[in-house]
């Protein structure tokens, strides 16, 4: 005689502990995906050279690290965000006259 598994407890357990124990798993999958950071999209990041442009004291060697700080202070991870996405973003951003060459950096063709 073959046994029959069972993957579908919901018949055997009441309504209020099955509702609990949907609430709990659901619980833990937010957590889950709650411990990474989100990675800023490329309107997020020009919003933060933006501002990083507006408060930027310094030699422009150290302005990536600027940027990267202002990033995890957001709470965005920067783990895929590269110096030259920075200064892609940050020369985008001149052309468009979106903000001004405050660093110097940019060279008119």
């Amino acid at each position: 005689m073959a046994i029959k598994q069972v993957s579908d407890y919901s018949e055997f357990l009441p309504p209020d502990v099955l509702e609990e124990v949907m609430q709990a798993e659901a619980e833990i999958r937010q957590q889950k995906r709650r411990k990474h950071k989100p990675y800023p999209t490329s309107r997020e990041l020009a919003e933060v050279i933006k501002d990083a442009v507006a408060t930027f004291k310094g030699h422009p060697d150290e302005f990536p690290d600027y940027v990267y700080k202002l990033l995890e202070q957001r709470g965005y991870s920067t783990r895929f965000v590269t110096i030259k996405r920075i200064w892609a973003m940050y020369e985008k951003l001149v052309r468009k006259k979106i903000i001004s060459d405050r660093l110097g950096v940019i060279v008119e063709s």
